[in-house]
């Protein structure tokens, strides 16, 4: 018996090992912090006498294509960039999830189509419905 089905395991090996690493989501915030310096307009503040700006952060978001921006407290920046940090990590592991899926598609129809023509049975269902994430 040929082993064709080689590629297709992988794929699939590759995609769970993914998924199990989703698994394990903390919080997250859609958006990115930004740092934004600006004058507070008292007259005998140093931002106004030496032109030393305040800076502060910001969470910015989109909302139905709009771009929204939240003052972040001093005391809550490290945990909203951690939480920013985790978005982009869960955004990146969802798109290589999705090429996975796209490979393990084509794949499927390549080895399908070669046991069809050299007569050994199908038993690729078997492997894509296989779930290694406990």
């Amino acid at each position: 018996m040929i082993k064709i089905n080689k590629n297709l395991r992988f794929f699939v090996k590759q995609r769970e090992g993914r998924l199990k690493r989703l698994m394990a989501i903390k919080a997250f915030i859609a958006g990115s912090m930004v740092k934004i310096a600006h004058v507070c307009g008292k007259s005998n503040c140093r931002c106004a006498t030496k032109g030393e700006l305040h800076e502060q952060y910001y969470l910015t978001y989109k909302v139905k294509a709009k771009t929204q921006t939240r003052y972040i407290p001093m005391d809550l920046e490290d945990e909203i960039r951690n939480w920013t940090i985790e978005y982009k990590r869960i955004k990146t592991l969802m798109k290589e999830i999705n090429l996975l899926q796209l490979k393990i598609l084509k794949q499927y129809k390549v080895e399908k189509k070669a046991r069809k023509k050299i007569g050994q049975p199908t038993e690729l269902l078997n492997i894509l419905k296989q779930r290694e994430v406990k």
